[in-house]
């Protein structure tokens, strides 16, 4: 599974490089089948009208209704090649992952689709073009070699969306945590006391609206305690004062 996905690239081709070709690749078959099926329309109504009405089942009158059904999904099909280089270009697996949903669901809808068409073809008294089974069946080979690159950048976005969300949680369960001994400890003449924070407790149980004070100031003078004793009643005060009196 590894080897198919060419989590390595292919032939000097990155994925990430691979997932953006992929879209343009995309682009330019939408664009040849475009071209093929309005031609297959414009056939399929033209023989049509000169088949009299008397001879041309319910059945048979579908037949356009199916060239209708693929112009459609093959007009859809530009946006979701757009927002894939988009995606690609912003790293975002979920948009890389609706592009393989869609190109999935676009294929498997094509061969029903043709299929529907040659039934239906033959209560028309119209004959199928054999550039569409061919078509049909050079694309999707096609198709699943540039899905491998989008696949394999879906992976990798993925499990760096996954490492970068653990380093934060890292880096936040890391931050200093300030005791009441960090504070009273300090300095055992200090008149003041900070509300809420027990012998036991850590700066969590001060409100919250002196933590970034309290955090930030420590800091600071933690780095400096190497060079001289550090007195911290009056940050403490200061940042207290604030927005509630000391007592």
């Amino acid at each position: 599974m590894t080897i198919i996905l060419c989590p390595g690239g292919f032939c000097g081709m990155s994925p990430k490089a691979g997932a953006t070709v992929a879209a343009v690749y995309m682009i330019l078959v939408t664009n040849m089948y475009l071209i093929f099926e309005v031609g297959h329309l414009e056939r399929a109504m033209t023989d049509m009208a000169q088949i009299k009405p008397f001879n041309l089942t319910e059945v048979g009158k579908m037949l356009p209704y199916c060239y209708y059904t693929a112009i459609m999904l093959a007009v859809k099909t530009y946006p979701v090649c757009v927002f894939l280089i988009y995606s690609v270009h912003k790293w975002l697996s979920m948009g890389m992952f609706a592009y393989v949903a869609w190109i999935i669901f676009y294929d498997l809808a094509n061969c029903l689709i043709v299929a529907v068409a040659y039934q239906v073809s033959k209560e028309a008294w119209f004959p199928l073009s054999p550039l569409e089974w061919f078509g049909l069946a050079t694309r999707i080979p096609m198709d699943c070699f540039w899905l491998a690159f989008v696949v394999t950048s879906v992976k990798r976005a993925a499990r760096d969306g996954q490492d970068q969300d653990t380093g934060h949680g890292q880096r936040t369960s890391s931050a200093p945590t300030l005791t009441a001994d960090a504070f009273n400890g300090l300095n055992q003449n200090a008149p003041f006391h900070i509300p809420g924070l027990s012998r036991s407790g850590t700066l969590t149980d001060v409100p919250i609206r002196h933590q970034k004070s309290l955090l930030a100031r420590h800091q600071v003078r933690q780095d400096r305690t190497s060079s001289r004793p550090v007195h911290l009643g009056w940050m403490v005060t200061s940042s207290l004062s604030e927005d509630s009196p000391v007592s």
